[in-house]
């Protein structure tokens, strides 16, 4: 409990800290520097989470195995075969992309935006990496703390360095700061691992990782093109100012989401302890039960967002006066992915990989074509409106596999209720 409590609270603070980056970023750069910068870090974010995401939860549960297990060669193994993984396949993604910018934008600030993100996705990447030995090892807090806590404080320091700030500016403090939290990050795993790693000869065990991950990179692909792809889509079809109004909103509607850092932690243990039980009255109790606070936590922040977002002038000053829609609807979006995202946990606790992925690559689909149609004509507005419809289909079709499956497990799947039916007849 105590852990999870630390946790939540670094999560919650790491949130803020990356509020207050972005708000001073928007009232030192302005709109449209700061809809390069979104473009910019959602780039290597997405890229990096893209050819790396599976790789990070495979990291996970190997390096596990293998500690428990006492198999130091390879758990050695596993470090070295994830981070070549993670460069190499992030090189390979970004060498192409970066030939081929020209043609999806045409404004110039936006190819060097794109570009220069192209070149964090190796560090981002490598970050993921340690991110995974890091709980890997049972270590939650470290997890947590490069990326989500410390990298928007360094980022602000390195950017108060610069006497003058714009965009290019903000871009290259950001970058300096991913790359030396990436550093840092791969010296304290190291430090983390036993003595024995250290000594021991690495082995490489391919197949059963690329068995475990291979479904976990296509739900990860799908989960990022839903949340991150949007800033990518209104850059390319619409103007740098509408890409910050989304932007702006979905920095404060991520805040909804805070309250599952307290409950996930809490949660996770008891779906897998439920789903070795095989007591399905106990997993339903513990998805409701979680999806209530998870509502109940971000119900009033939602609320106020929706009724009053004007209140986002407090963080990003007058520019948010320009975006009060595109905040409402995400407001709007935000609550309903949260209420419902111990979904996803209790998908994966379950067993459920193949499922999820299968729904996220879909929801990644019609949101691509939903930008296509409502981002020319509505701007950040269509946007929005985009993330609130997929995260509607996402989850829905999620709650419908979830309790089909149920009702499967526990009546039988549909070739076999009518025996059952039959039987009780008798």
């Amino acid at each position: 409990m105590r852990t999870a409590i630390r946790l939540a609270a670094f999560k919650v603070a790491g949130g803020l800290a990356v509020v207050v980056m972005h708000g001073l970023l928007v009232r030192q750069i302005g709109e449209q520097d700061y809809g390069y910068f979104a473009l910019f870090q959602t780039c290597f974010l997405v890229l990096a989470t893209l050819t790396n995401g599976g790789w990070m939860h495979g990291i996970v549960l190997m390096i596990s195995r293998y500690g428990l297990r006492k198999r130091w060669e390879r758990f050695r193994g596993a470090l070295i075969q994830a981070n070549l993984v993670a460069i190499l396949l992030s090189v390979a993604v970004a060498i192409p992309i970066y030939l081929m910018t020209p043609l999806i934008f045409s404004d110039p600030a936006q190819i060097a935006a794109f570009r220069l993100g192209l070149a964090v996705v190796p560090f981002q990447a490598v970050i993921m990496v340690s991110k995974g030995v890091f709980r890997g090892l049972h270590m939650p807090l470290s997890s947590i703390l490069p990326d989500e806590v410390a990298l928007p404080i360094v980022t602000i320091a390195i950017f108060a360095v610069f006497t003058v700030g714009g965009f290019w500016e903000a871009c290259l403090a950001y970058a300096i700061a991913t790359a030396v939290i990436c550093v840092l990050s791969v010296i304290w795993a190291w430090i983390s691992v036993p003595d024995e790693v250290r000594a021991a000869r690495p082995s490489y065990v391919t197949r059963a990782w690329n068995a475990y991950t291979m479904p976990l990179i296509a739900g990860e692909a799908g989960n990022v093109i839903i949340s991150r792809g949007d800033i990518i889509m209104l850059s390319a079809l619409s103007t740098p100012e509408q890409t910050a109004h989304y932007a702006m909103g979905v920095r404060l509607g991520a805040t909804l989401m805070l309250g599952q850092s307290l409950i996930l932690p809490l949660y996770g243990g008891r779906f897998s302890a439920a789903r070795i039980e095989r007591d399905h009255a106990k997993s339903r109790q513990l998805l409701v039960e979680a999806s209530l606070m998870a509502s109940g936590l971000a119900l009033v922040p939602a609320l106020v967002l929706i009724i009053y977002p004007q209140i986002a002038t407090l963080v990003f000053g007058d520019a948010a006066n320009n975006a009060l829609w595109p905040i409402r609807i995400i407001a709007m979006a935000y609550f309903f992915h949260t209420a419902t995202g111990p979904l996803a946990l209790f998908a994966q606790m379950q067993g459920k990989h193949r499922v999820y992925s299968i729904i996220a690559i879909a929801a990644a689909f019609v949101n691509i074509a939903l930008n296509f149609v409502l981002v020319p004509k509505y701007g950040a507005v269509g946007a929005a409106c985009t993330t609130l419809a997929v995260f509607a289909v996402w989850k829905g079709l999620l709650i419908y596999q979830l309790f089909t499956a149920w009702r499967n497990e526990l009546i039988g799947p549909p070739g076999e209720r009518k025996q059952v039916d039959d039987a009780d007849v008798k």
